[in-house]
């Protein structure tokens, strides 16, 4: 008993091909997709495929080729039912696939059946059928299924949409129905540079008529100069530079009718028909989006400028307390930033750093004055006390949601690379390089400077102090990066 694998994505067709292979004796495997055929095949060897060529997903094309590249399926025939392939398909598939039979739709069951039993031989068709039915007694049980609604309903579908002597151009037409509901422009543009095809949005985006733009160059609906060029005008435009690209999305001023224009977002694709290619656009005013984006960028900006201004306020009110030291969080902002700068960060992260370091010492706005000023060597619990400042930052920072660590290098900016630091006693890579840089400059900018207990030791000192413990206690690329600043570069500790 042979078996056929049927492949086709159209549910109704598909049904009825194989209730009449099953009513001949044929076993089926009956897939309305590629994937699920070639599993099919695998579990079991088909001694005929019949397929579709145009299928979602997986085209008959690139079946054949899987389903032959299958142990034991190299020889199999094919035989392709389809409405889309003309001479050259059909030629490229007998010499590349070995396909050799082609049935165009819509077709007569009798035809199929012959087709299928000719491919499958006479011997072997004879012994697929337990009861071969009398040729000439009538046939009841197909003449049943040919004649059935779903039959009559499905021919009627085919035949509108696949007349064998249909041109391209009418077969656009025929879905003239389908696209004139899309919210987009959508636009089919042929092999000649020419558009072909403008449905009803388009219309209304654009506020030409069809008969105004059929057969005119792309071109025009692009502003000028380019407004009405040649053939190649808007293929090559979408090539150039003068466009944005997202992802697959391109971006791109467009022009009506009364010469006004719009920001636009098109998706492109192309295909080949009987040896000319086409190009189907659909396009898209963003004008709305464009301008909500536009309101929410306005919005942040104003959201960043009162951050800043807030993060500014609170970093002179925590130095306001410690005259000795004012300046010190906006020096080690400063330095941090032409570190990270050095080190070449983004944009966004260096500003992160900046904003974090403004405010790394908040937490001793919670401190005694009288601590944080005092002249003498502080005692080991004012030791203490001072080292909670940066626990007691990170708890006020913490619930705030900014869009970079600024709460982390609050906490962290103490902690060293063997653990040695506080609060947390972090090591290597669990301290987060914004916190890794802020330390180097809080030490650099620390011992350069005047303190209430000691005069300040210098930047040389500084330097050889990093130097010297680089990779030890200090980042060493933040190491590195701050040393070339002072030694190369000719950076110098502003005053604040």
């Amino acid at each position: 008993m042979s078996r056929i694998l049927l492949v086709d994505d159209n549910s109704e067709w598909l049904s009825m091909l194989k209730e009449i292979f099953l009513s001949e004796g044929y076993e089926v495997d009956a897939e309305k997709s590629g994937q699920k055929a070639l599993e099919a095949a695998k579990q079991h060897t088909p001694d005929l495929i019949f397929t579709d060529l145009l299928m979602p997903e997986m085209d008959g094309f690139t079946l054949c080729q899987k389903l032959k590249a299958l142990p034991g399926l190299k020889d199999v025939p094919v035989i392709f039912c389809s409405g889309y392939f003309d001479e050259k398909d059909q030629k490229k598939l007998e010499d590349a696939l070995g396909v050799s039979e082609f049935i165009r739709k819509p077709a007569r069951v009798d035809e199929i059946l012959e087709r299928v039993k000719s491919m499958l031989g006479a011997t072997q068709a004879q012994q697929s059928s337990p009861h071969p039915p009398d040729k000439n007694e009538p046939q009841p049980k197909l003449q049943e299924i040919y004649n059935t609604t779903m039959l009559a309903k499905l021919s009627g579908m085919v035949d509108m949409l696949h007349e064998e002597r249909q041109t391209y151009k009418d077969l656009l037409l025929r879905f003239h129905s389908l696209t004139d509901s899309a919210s987009d422009a959508i636009l089919i543009v042929d092999a000649d540079g020419n558009i072909c095809y403008w449905n009803k949005t388009a219309e209304s985006c654009f506020q030409y008529t069809p008969d105004e733009v059929l057969e005119k160059p792309a071109s025009i609906i692009l502003p000028e100069p380019l407004h009405m060029g040649d053939k190649n005008t808007f293929l090559s435009f979408l090539k150039s530079g003068s466009v944005k690209r997202v992802g697959d999305q391109i971006e791109f001023i467009a022009r009506r009718k009364d010469s006004s224009q719009f920001p636009a977002e098109l998706s492109l694709s192309s295909w080949q028909e009987k040896g000319e290619t086409y190009q189907s656009l659909i396009i898209r005013d963003v004008t709305e989006r464009k301008l909500a984006y536009k309101e929410i960028e306005t919005f942040t900006l104003k959201l960043m400028q009162s951050l800043e201004g807030t993060i500014a306020a609170v970093a002179r009110m925590v130095e306001a307390r410690d005259p000795y030291t004012a300046g010190h969080q906006q020096r080690v902002a400063k330095l941090a930033v032409a570190i990270a700068t050095e080190m070449g960060l983004s944009t966004e992260q260096v500003r992160g750093i900046e904003l974090g370091a403004e405010i790394h010492d908040i937490g001793k706005i919670q401190l005694p004055a009288e601590i944080l000023s005092k002249p003498g060597r502080l005692s080991e619990l004012e030791y203490t006390l001072i080292q909670g400042h940066a626990q007691i930052g990170y708890d006020i920072l913490k619930d705030i949601e900014f869009p970079w660590p600024v709460a982390d290098i609050a906490h962290q900016h103490h902690e060293r690379l063997d653990g040695s630091g506080y609060p947390q006693g972090l090591k290597g890579d669990a301290i987060c390089l914004e916190a890794a840089i802020v330390a180097v400059a809080d030490v650099v900018e620390a011992m350069s400077s005047h303190r209430p207990y000691r005069p300040g030791l210098g930047v040389d000192a500084a330097l050889k102090e990093i130097e010297s413990k680089r990779g030890l206690l200090y980042h060493p690329a933040t190491v590195d990066a701050c040393i070339k600043l002072f030694r190369e570069n000719g950076y110098e500790l502003e005053a604040v």
